[in-house]
């Protein structure tokens, strides 16, 4: 009876001893939670070797965060190489490219220095799957656009690595009409763009319209000339004709024909009679005083006419040119004109002389 009461007591303590234990031990746990180091290393280490597990199960988009992750934790040669690996599987040319050759440059690491030909072989692959576009345009703070993605402005400090196959390319800057061309990339070539950006007429200022976006010009290494009409955009009026200066030249045109005329007239008096220059007069008998009549009056009136034709051209021709000059761009060789009027004892003249 003493005994078992004995191993009563010895039983009852030991619960409470290992009851005191563990609590002890539940409320530890959180401060040395809170007050262990965090091991960036190990960390990194652990998301690189999920990354390998990942890659390994075909989950190239997993394994790409997880080293991603690793990067930020410790960033290394190492985990750049691995980056660009699973990049390379997911087809990203250009970033496993920047990130491989980053890696790479490490010569000096030991990971790198180990796996240096299998990285190597790894480069040679992803450069076959890229060339070189050079940008090139005069408009100063013109941006690059490649697949609807900015680039940067230009001048590029190098040509810009991308992806074989079929791109569009835009250039776009404040006040000028935007360009745009579809071009083709080969692999391990250099291709050249220019562009010649045309600055905007603004038709409708002060209501906040955009200019609309054209083609341009293509000159390249491997492409032609490509010159089209602007997309979407209005074609531009000519300028107004001026019709009045017009008109008055036609009615002194019209002058120059009545002249003709009277002319004419006189030219068939003076080949019937003679002419007495002294009198102004025709010397002939008989049915030739119609004929007499007809040549002084037609003599003064065909003097007459030519002179207001030549007054009216005068006049009309003026108006055009100053018309035309204020109505058209300046050129680089401004027209100039000179209507000089003669009045001969056998006729009038009107002589133009000029540049246009």
């Amino acid at each position: 009876m003493l005994r078992g009461l004995m191993g009563f007591c010895r039983r009852s303590s030991l619960r409470r001893a290992s009851v005191l234990a563990a609590a002890l031990s539940l409320g530890a746990a959180p401060v040395a939670a809170q007050t262990a180091p965090v091991n960036a290393e190990e960390e990194s280490n652990a998301a690189i070797a999920r990354g390998v597990q990942l890659r390994q199960a075909g989950n190239d988009d997993e394994a790409l965060a997880e080293f991603r992750r690793a990067d930020q934790l410790m960033p290394s040669p190492r985990t750049k190489a691995q980056i660009a690996l699973a990049e390379q599987a997911l087809g990203q040319w250009v970033a496993a490219e920047r990130d491989l050759r980053a890696a790479l440059s490490a010569a000096d690491d030991p990971w790198i220095q180990r796996n240096r030909d299998a990285l190597n072989a790894a480069m040679q692959q992803i450069s076959s799957r890229l060339g070189s576009l050079e940008v090139r345009t005069a408009t100063a703070g013109a941006e690059l656009f490649i697949n609807e993605e900015r680039v940067g402005t230009l001048p590029l400090s190098a040509p810009v690595r991308v992806a074989v196959g079929t791109l569009t390319i835009e250039v776009r800057a404040p006040g000028h009409t935007s360009q745009r061309r579809t071009v083709e990339v080969t692999a391990n070539a250099r291709l050249r763009e220019v562009f010649t950006l045309v600055v905007t007429r603004d038709l409708n200022a002060g209501n906040g319209a955009e200019p609309a976006g054209n083609t341009g010009s293509n000159s390249g290494s491997n492409s032609g000339s490509n010159n089209g009409p602007a997309r979407g955009a209005a074609p531009a009026s000519a300028p107004g004709v001026p019709v009045a200066p017009i008109v008055v030249m036609g009615v002194g045109g019209a002058s120059f024909v009545l002249s003709g005329v009277f002319g004419a007239l006189r030219g068939g008096a003076l080949s019937a009679c003679p002419y007495n220059r002294a009198t102004d007069t025709l010397e002939c008998d008989g049915p030739a005083a119609t004929l007499r009549a007809q040549a002084g009056p037609g003599y003064t009136t065909g003097v007459n006419v030519t002179l207001v034709g030549g007054a009216l051209l005068v006049a009309g021709g003026g108006a055009w040119l100053l018309a035309s000059m204020l109505t058209r761009p300046a050129s680089r060789e401004a027209a100039t004109a000179m209507v000089v009027p003669t009045v001969r004892a056998d006729g009038a003249a009107i002589n133009v002389l000029g540049r246009f």
